[in-house]
């Protein structure tokens, strides 16, 4: 494919077609006003080297949910982008190349607004590939999950107080003014009368007693 105009009668050298030399291949078979973006992928994000060129993904963005109150572990997950075309894995653009190798990135055919969602996706958290089937219709764009979601359990374990903040609440609750392990004790008979839940001991004198 010829990557510049050529004029009749001009030598066709190696630099001015693809293929001869391998110089721009790929650019030389993207669509009109599609463009190649890379994005890093991983053993686990690139579906353990099983994408491959000619391949068709779903791009999917993990992140933390945001907020003043999300803590690290509070994450969500959406499906940016699907049935994208997967130009090459690294410097691989040959789609004669089907067996599996884990690639450190994957070039995607995308328009230019997918090309900025990809960029920004790539700042916000973790992209991931979705192999699907290149015969495949099925959409699920704009479904969000949490980690809440996986599993559908509604389990919730409490933090447990520590064995020093158990051995506190005693002392503490000694020093605090009003609190019944406050108040001083009678040294003689005594009789404890209880106010609801809170119970106040009062000193009782001997019959005859002064």
């Amino acid at each position: 494919m010829a990557l510049r105009p050529i004029v009749p009668g001009e030598p066709v050298l190696a630099d001015k077609v693809s293929g001869a030399s391998g110089r721009a291949v790929l650019a030389a078979k993207l669509p009109e006003g599609m463009r190649a973006v890379a994005i890093p992928v991983t053993d686990v994000t690139g579906v353990s080297g099983f994408v491959r060129p000619g391949d068709t993904v779903d791009v999917l963005l993990t992140r933390q949910i945001p907020g003043d109150g999300a803590e690290a572990a509070d994450l969500m997950s959406d499906i940016i982008l699907e049935r994208v075309k997967v130009l090459a894995i690294d410097q691989i653009a040959n789609e004669g190349a089907t067996e599996a190798q884990v690639g450190k990135t994957a070039v995607l055919e995308v328009d230019p607004l997918q090309a900025l969602q990809l960029a920004i996706g790539t700042k916000l958290g973790t992209l991931s590939l979705a192999l699907r089937n290149v015969e495949s219709l099925e959409e699920a764009k704009g479904r969000t999950l949490t980690n809440r979601d996986v599993g559908n359990s509604r389990l919730y374990i409490r933090k447990r107080p520590t064995q020093q903040a158990s051995a506190m609440a005693p002392s503490a609750a000694m020093a605090q003014p009003g609190s019944p392990m406050a108040r001083p004790m009678p040294s003689g008979p005594s009789m404890t009368i209880y106010r609801g839940v809170e119970g106040q001991a009062y000193p009782v004198n001997l019959l005859g007693g002064k």
